[in-house]
């Protein structure tokens, strides 16, 4: 196909272009639609196809990495054919005559530009590469509601990009290595940014009603595919042999201290500010995961035992910093403790002697999260009487253990 370089040898036209790229970046109502995949797919066809005899560093320089991103984000979202196949073909020429046809005869039109030459060349450049985290933030902005995919779609479109494009992918082409968990590490960063985003941005409640918690908190499908994730890491862990590495470290705790550290010192009101939106935020994050996962199981001798100093250090270093009346946790996260206590102590041969060890250990490295236990005790739902019934149901010898719980938390 011959084209006429006259439009865009002039500065003015081609500047032109370069903030009609910007603008539809911003435009984010057709970014999940047919439409705007058959657009992206025609612009950039006829892009390589004007400049096929320039040089690549041209290439590089006049278009938009944003621009090929969401063209990559796009277009194997709504094709199931074109995903796992970019490193298939090479071909040189591009269908013009399908992109104006049927919707198979389009399809055909993309599968050709992921198998040309110019553009594969164009992906393997870094600057191109549509990372694991950029990809998480653009799919945490597709709410089921408006999406043009259906859930069963949806749901295999999430698998394939986790687990067969960006878990395997090397870590220099934006994926992950291999390493479930530093999967997980991406996943939840991207999340709490992603909220971050969300409530600093004009999108309020009040200046736009229709913008929903579950809008500015992102796709709760990635929070399904996070918790997946998440115990999967955790299984990894108890698997591990006893004396191994991967058996004693605790990766969610540690990598959520590492973003409030990220954030600097709390000396200036700003930088304070940030601090308790950000532990707010993980918080919010801890509540989706299954609470047994704040509890560290390890193997004591031939026993296993119960381990929640990480839990302790998360609760002494940032959420007293967040909690009311300055010593008061809320409910939400103090039950989900005492919930995961108990439950992680099933897996113990002596639940109950677990439980109050680690009890013991509350009382002296972290008793704020017992007084705000015995806050909530006048709750029929309380920790403190689930906790009570929880030893009681165990066995008789554990009467006195239990009867002392309730008495001892009223007390603090």
């Amino acid at each position: 196909m011959t084209c006429s370089c006259d439009f865009w040898s002039e500065p003015s036209a081609f500047s032109k272009c370069l903030v009609f790229q910007k603008e539809l970046r911003s435009y984010k109502v057709i970014n999940t639609s047919f439409s705007f995949c058959r657009f992206c797919t025609a612009a950039v066809s006829y892009f390589l196809c004007k400049f096929s005899s320039f040089s690549h560093e041209f290439l590089l320089a006049s278009l938009h990495p944003g621009f090929v991103k969401k063209l990559q984000y796009i277009v194997p979202r709504l094709i199931v054919e074109v995903r796992g196949t970019g490193c298939g073909g090479d071909m040189t020429e591009f269908p013009w005559k399908s992109l104006f046809h049927s919707a198979a005869c389009y399809q055909e039109a993309v599968h050709c530009l992921w198998q040309q030459s110019h553009f594969k060349r164009l992906l393997q450049e870094k600057m191109f590469q549509l990372t694991f985290r950029e990809w998480l933030l653009m799919e945490l902005g597709v709410h089921p509601d408006e999406d043009i995919l259906s859930a069963s779609e949806r749901q295999e479109f999430h698998y394939w990009a986790l687990y067969q494009h960006y878990l395997p992918a090397p870590a220099d082409a934006g994926g992950c290595a291999g390493d479930l968990q530093e999967a997980c590490a991406v996943v939840i960063g991207s999340v709490l940014d992603f909220c971050q985003r969300s409530e600093l941005s004009n999108c309020s409640h009040l200046e736009k009603p229709k913008c929903s918690v579950s809008h500015l908190r992102g796709s709760p499908e990635i929070h399904g595919r996070l918790q997946e994730m998440v115990l999967e890491v955790e299984l990894e862990r108890r698997r591990a042999p006893p004396d191994s590495q991967a058996a004693k470290k605790h990766f969610l705790f540690r990598m959520l201290q590492g973003r409030v550290k990220a954030l600097g010192p709390d000396s200036a009101e700003g930088e304070r500010l940030l601090q308790q939106q950000e532990l707010i935020l993980q918080t919010r994050i801890l509540l989706c995961l299954p609470p047994s996962l704040l509890i560290t199981t390890r193997w004591k001798g031939k026993e296993i035992a119960l381990d929640c100093e990480d839990f302790f250090c998360f609760v002494n270093t940032g959420l007293k910093n967040i909690c009311s009346r300055g010593y008061v946790l809320s409910y939400d996260i103090t039950a989900h403790f005492f919930r995961g206590l108990l439950s992680a102590s099933l897996e113990c041969n002596r639940p109950a002697q677990e439980v109050t060890s680690i009890l013991s250990s509350c009382q002296a490295r972290c008793p704020m999260l017992l007084c705000s236990a015995a806050v909530r005790a006048l709750s029929p739902w309380s920790p403190a009487l689930l906790l009570g019934r929880f030893l009681r149901s165990l066995a008789p010898q554990c009467s006195a253990t239990c009867d002392n719980v309730t008495p001892d938390l009223k007390c603090l």
